[in-house]
Order: structure tokens, then sequence, then C-alpha cells
């Protein structure tokens, strides 16, 4: 699929002339002195039966499919030969390559020979040896052409792979088409080689240069110097070197011109070293980030880095991980993110100061929570106010925050009333929101997604909460629970009041499974909806939940509920549930049928109500 839609993950960007000659060569001896692949090809063709000539009695079927079976084989194995000739670096590794294929086509002859000397069996190698006697049938037999078919196999494979080599491999890779036209490259900060971050473009090296075994070089584009990666035939390593140079060979680990250096390599495609080590010439491990996006490496890409603390449109895309994590809140670990890049937001424009957030955060892994200012009175204070109301004399002020880490900080203005915004959090986060006293402000918080079906859901976290004293501040305190909570629960939850009833089972489960940090409680575990669904059921059972539980011990320490006192285990899931004499006085749940490999149930001893489901 790579080779043919333009791009190439297969064949090397370009190998030394020697190694062409060997590739070349290669080819010329696996056709013209046929081995065992070849001779199964030949073989195939030559045997084929003659259907016109058949006899009632020959067993045409059989000949067509052994000859079709042989054919495929052979096939497979010119194949085989093929890429791994024209994918090798060295000239070594093409005559490996080859080896290792014709040994490989021998192993169904070498398997036959063990037979007929009597390895797998007595009655096996009577068969093999009437096998070696019997005629072929007339119609598999041409007396007048049989050199004809012989030679139009030949010629016709030769071409074929000689046309494969040269026409999909050998010109491409002289013409530089396998090789990456740019790159970009940030080194971290502290190297001493910020100065050569930025993109470097490929630079065409004149034919007579390629064979003399020269590699092809990359140039900056952005860096004011003359830097350059540039290979070392001797050393087998890629160089950035401050010089105009074709060659990185450097004399001397002092010279100046010397930058960085990469691993052992090959491979003339720069690409290849991408993923390895590279080194200063101290030899300090550097840990480079390159990219090859064609939207990073456009004049106004080179120029932007990623994970400085601003994010910067062009490497807001996955391709660099949405500029290192620096357009979102819970990824960008810089110590200027998200500052003073918030000049609009609740559908309205900021008056005098700036605020703090991060509107540009496109990760699809965040969480979007709604935030909608319900109501906003902003007091105002005369100067001569100030020094009795110095509280109530400052704007109002709304914070986000999720998991210690500020998504959105402004000032609040009367005309944002019924408006809202947008923050994207964390999957699952623990956020908060901070209103400074001094005003009147109330808000609803929704919390929207797209689950994997296409449904589109918004549950209600908070619905009118803030502050109504003007000399009071106002703090709302709430965790999301993750998405797949609702993709594999949303059958059995009530999405509108999942976060606001905490008092319900089903919502003591689901705060219990949020406590838990274990391997049991993660939405990836098989068993993971059982488990739920025996949280769910004992908390219903409970009869009360406005008083502090007592759970089991298994389910205290967040074990295994199949070590949980009351429940049974096969296979993992629950067979058993044995409640009997626990002075259970709640409901009946109906998450017990959720568990459905349960064929056991005792409720005997307790005060429970309703029917088993």
């Amino acid at each position: 699929r790579d080779f043919f839609d333009g791009t190439n993950d297969i064949f090397p960007g370009d190998v030394e002339l020697l190694v062409k000659i060997v590739q070349i060569l290669s080819i010329v001896v696996h056709v013209m002195i046929a081995d065992y692949s070849m001779d199964d090809l030949i073989s195939a063709v030559n045997l084929f039966p003659n259907i016109n000539k058949a006899q009632e009695d020959d067993p045409l079927h059989g000949l067509v499919l052994s000859s079709c079976l042989r054919f495929i084989q052979a096939i497979a194995a010119n194949l085989s030969t093929v890429f791994l000739v024209f994918t090798s670096l060295t000239a070594k590794e093409v005559i490996l390559n080859f080896a290792a294929i014709n040994f490989i086509s021998r192993l169904d002859d070498a398997g036959f020979s063990s037979v007929v000397r009597g390895h797998f069996g007595k009655d096996m190698r009577n068969m093999a040896l009437q096998i070696e006697v019997k005629r072929l049938p007339a119609c598999v037999i041409d007396r007048h052409r049989p050199f004809m078919r012989i030679h139009f196999v030949m010629l016709s494979t030769f071409a074929l792979m000689i046309s494969f080599g040269l026409g999909f491999v050998l010109v491409p890779q002289t013409a530089g088409d396998f090789l990456i036209n740019t790159f970009r490259i940030e080194f971290e900060a502290g190297t001493d080689l910020e100065t050569y971050n930025g993109c470097y473009d490929f630079e065409e090296l004149p034919v007579s240069m390629r064979l003399r075994g020269f590699r092809p070089v990359y140039t900056s584009r952005t860096s004011t110097n003359k830097a350059r990666f540039a290979y070392c035939k001797t050393e087998l390593k890629w160089y950035l070197i401050d010089s105009d140079r074709n060659d990185g060979c450097i004399d001397d680990d002092t010279d100046p011109i010397g930058k960085a250096y990469s691993s052992f390599s090959f491979s003339y495609d720069i690409q290849d070293v991408f993923s390895e080590p590279f080194y200063s010439m101290r030899g300090t491990p550097l840990n480079p980030t390159f990219f090859i996006s064609d939207v990073g490496i456009r004049d106004d890409g080179c120029k932007a880095l990623t994970a400085n603390g601003k994010c910067e449109e062009v490497l807001n895309i996955a391709a660099f991980e949405f500029d290192g994590g620096d357009c979102c809140g819970a990824t960008c670990n810089h110590p200027e993110c998200g500052l003073g890049v918030v000049n609009r937001a609740f559908e309205s424009d900021l008056d005098d100061v700036v605020g703090d957030g991060y509107q540009n955060c496109l990760d699809p892994v965040m969480a979007n929570v709604s935030i909608i200012l319900n109501e906003v009175k902003v007091e105002t204070y005369a100067e001569s106010e100030w020094p009795f109301n110095m509280v109530n004399s400052s704007p109002p002020l709304l914070r986000f925050d999720c998991n210690g880490q500020n998504h959105l900080m402004i000032n609040v203005e009367e005309e944002m009333e019924n408006k809202t915004e947008l923050i994207r959090v964390q999957d699952g986060a623990k956020c908060k929101v901070l209103i400074r006293s001094g005003h009147v402000l109330n808000f609803t918080l929704l919390h929207s997604m797209m689950l994997h079906n296409g449904t589109r859901i918004e549950a209600n976290i908070v619905s009118q909460a803030g502050i109504n004293d003007f000399n009071k501040s106002g703090e709302e305190d709430f965790q999301l629970f993750p998405k797949c909570y609702f993709t594999t629960l949303l059958a059995h939850l009530d999405v509108d009041t999942v976060y606001s009833n905490k008092m319900t089972p089903k919502r003591k489960a689901l705060d219990w499974l949020l406590s838990d940090k274990s391997s049991y409680s993660e939405c990836d575990n098989p068993f993971y909806i059982e488990r739920y669904a025996l949280a769910a059921s004992y908390y219903s059972m409970l009869g009360t939940l406005t008083l502090p539980v007592d759970l089991p011990d298994g389910m205290e320490r967040h074990e295994s509920q199949c070590i949980w006192p009351f429940v049974t285990c096969s296979s993992g899931h629950v067979v058993t549930l044995n409640l009997n004499g626990n002075q259970l006085s709640g409901t009946i749940p109906t998450e017990l049928a959720m568990m459905t490999k349960l064929t056991s149930l005792d409720l005997r001893e307790n005060q429970l109500s309703g029917t088993i489901p």
C-alpha cells in the first residue's frame, strides 16, 4: 500500500553503485542459471496438461491442481527473491538473501528425498518410489515445443524482474524519488544547538558525485549559518556540520564545523536514523525531534517551535502532537502555558485585560465541558469607596482549573450573561470553578461527548451554581466521569441526573469505581461491567446511603471482585452471589441482570423488596 500510494517504506532511498550491480547480476544468475525456484516455475508451465489430449483415465484435475500449486509456489519464491534483493542495503545482504531464498526453495525436494530414503516410514517410501517411476500421461508431454515453453518462461521472468527492478527501484533511487525532500528538527533547550532548529531541504548532487558514492545532503532553510546534514562514508554516520561541504567526514572531533552525529547507518535515507540516538561531538546523547509533515515544513512551520508554551496554529495537528501539547491545558508543561492569549470569551471581546486559556485545543482525546453564565451582576464603586471595599472593587474573576492546571481565567463582564464557553480538559479530570467575591455570578456546567456509535449525549454536571452574595467567594468542585463509563454503561445510566443526584446506588457505584486505581476498575477490563453491577447492587441493597457505609473487606481494599466474601467466580465471571443474613433492607437491584453468568443467588434473611430481574 505504501509503495503504490506514492510513499516508500519498502525500498532503501538509495544504495552504493556496487550494490546496484550485484542486484542486477543476482537477477541474471537467478534466471539464466535456473535455481530451484525457477525450476518450479518452468516445471509448472511445462507440465500443465493439454486438456484436448487428455484420456478418460488421466487424473486431469489432479494434474491441473499440481501445476497451479507449483506455479504459485514458484511465483512466491521469485517475488521474494526480487524484494529481498532490491531491499538490501549492502552487497553482502544481497548475496545472503539470494542464497537464503534458494535454500528455502529446495526444501520440498529435500523433503521428497527424505521420504524416498525412508525417514517417514515404509509406506510413504513405497508411494514415493512409485511416483518416481510412474510415466506422465500423454496430455502432459509436448514433444514438439518443450524448449519454446522453457525459453518463454525464462525470458518473460527475466524481463519482468529487470523491468521491476529498474522501473520501480533503481531508476527512482538514482533520481532521489525515495528520499524525503524536507524534514524539520528540534534540539532540546540547553544543548547549545537550538540555533540549528528548523527545516532542512534536500540538495540534489550531480550524477558524477552520486556515482562516486556521495550521499545526498540536506541544507538548512531557516538558520543564518551554512548548516547541513551530510553523510560520512568512512564512519557510516550522518553529521550535522556548519559548512557547505558535501562530505560529512570530520578529521578531528574538536573541529568546530561538527555539531552532532547519528548512530551507525548504511542507509542513504536520513529518515532511517530519525528514530536512532544522536550525539553531540563530545559524545553526549541528544534527543532531537524530527518531523516530516508537509504542514510543519512550510516556512511558517519551520520557524515555529513545539513545547515552548505557545500554541502555534501551524503545528496544532496530530502529526506534531498538537504543538507538543502546548495547545491544551492538560498536556502543556511550559511555565508560560496559556498565558495572555484569550482576547475573546463567552462570545464577547475582553475589554481591559486579556485572559489565560487554551481555546485552540483540538486534541480529540480531551473531554468537552461547557460553562454557561446564567446570571452576571457586576458591582462598581467610586474610587473614594475603594479603601473600604477593596474586595468588591476588583473585577469579577472566573477561574477554571482541572488536575491542578488552569484552563481558563478571565474577568467576567455583564454582556457575557447567557453565553457559553467550551473548555477542553483531560478525560476523567478533577476540576473546580473559582469565582472572586464582590459580584453575583451563577453558572451551569455541561459535559458533552460523541460516543463511538455516533450518539451525542450531554450530561448536566452542575446547574445554577455560583455566588449570590456580594461579600462571598464561590468554588465548585467536581470530577468528570470518563467517556468509557458512558460508552459501556449508557443503557444503565440516567444521563440527565448522573452528576446531580449523588445519593443513588448507581452514582455511589460510579464514585467507587473512580476512587479505585487498580486495573480491575478500568474500562478495558473484560469483567469491568460485572464489577460495576456488583457495586451498584450492593449499594442498592443497603437501604440508606445518607450515612457512612461499611464496605466488605475486598470491596473496601479495591481487590478483585472474585475474592469478595459473598462472591464466587468461574473463569473470572460471577456465578454465585451469597448475601444470606447480611441485614440488607434496600431494593433488589436491576443490575443483577448485568451479571450474565450468574447461576446462584441467595438473598435470604434480609429485608429486601422488589423482584429479581
